[in-house]
């Protein structure tokens, strides 16, 4: 995927990578037939549109969708996409759905407990009608940690051990986010890790620096990645997610994948 300010441009999966596992992030220009196997979809967090420049189909971002949102419509809209996504996913054998928990999109000042508790209510409520139709077709709903700032519960971690205590759905930990956030004053990686780590079923496979959200290749940041694997005996999927050539990543991955396997 090549992204750019504001747009995702279409790019052919290079051949040695073909018959890897993959995690389709829908909406973004890419589709089932793009890849030989999926194990995963991520539900979209923005809608985008397409336009032409020749003959070249550009995704253009538009709206970030959230499942928090007090609009109903939108609200509503979302779910029957997600729904439908879900749908097909399963009848390609995917085993899990990801998508970004939600925030206060009112554009209000007023961020008392009674209005981020009425956010809250709409993200359960969205969150327990997709995890019922996740259950009817055999796919797993996970809640991704995003870098951007909790304005729901004001703490990435009590957001997330909110939705598992509740039984609404599993983490996707996101190992770059996780460590953007410790930057920005939230729970250290590791606390979050060994608190979560029963719930983590699929990490997203990255080093980071912790001044951006950008994932590095492993190797090239900070996050003591060998350390975190030791703790996640539970989770069952990672995936590589870079922009550049992952290939250096994937070796690695291998490597330590291996290494603890082994133990």
């Amino acid at each position: 995927m090549q992204r750019g300010d504001g747009y995702v441009l279409r790019r052919r999966v290079p051949a040695k990578f073909r018959k890897c596992w993959f995690e389709l992030q829908v909406g973004r220009g890419y589709f089932f037939e793009d890849f030989e196997k999926v194990v995963t979809v991520h539900l979209p967090f923005r809608e985008y549109h397409v336009v032409y420049k020749g003959d070249v189909k550009i995704f253009l971002e538009g709206r970030n969708i959230n499942i928090a949102t007090r609009n109903h419509f939108l609200r509503n809209t979302w779910l029957e996409r997600f729904v439908k996504i879900v749908s097909e996913a399963a009848s390609r054998g995917v085993k899990a759905a990801v998508l970004h928990y939600g925030s206060c999109d009112c554009q209000s000042s007023q961020l008392n407990n009674e209005h981020r508790k009425r956010h809250w209510e709409a993200e359960a409520s969205f969150l327990k009608q997709l995890s019922k139709s996740c259950d009817e077709v055999g796919v797993i709903l996970l809640v991704e940690n995003h870098p951007y700032d909790d304005t729901i519960f004001l703490s990435h971690l009590e957001h997330m051990k909110t939705i598992t205590d509740n039984g609404l759905a599993r983490i996707c930990l996101d190992l770059p986010h996780a460590y953007y956030r410790e930057f920005k004053g939230e729970a250290d990686i590791e606390t979050l890790v060994s608190s979560l780590k029963d719930e983590i079923l699929e990490v997203h496979l990255a080093d980071g620096n912790g001044l951006s959200h950008v994932p590095l290749q492993l190797g090239e940041g900070n996050i003591k990645v060998e350390a975190i694997l030791h703790q996640l005996s539970k989770a069952e999927i990672f995936i590589i997610e870079l922009r550049e050539d992952p290939t250096p990543s994937l070796e690695t991955a291998k490597r330590l994948l291996g290494k603890i396997r082994s133990l």
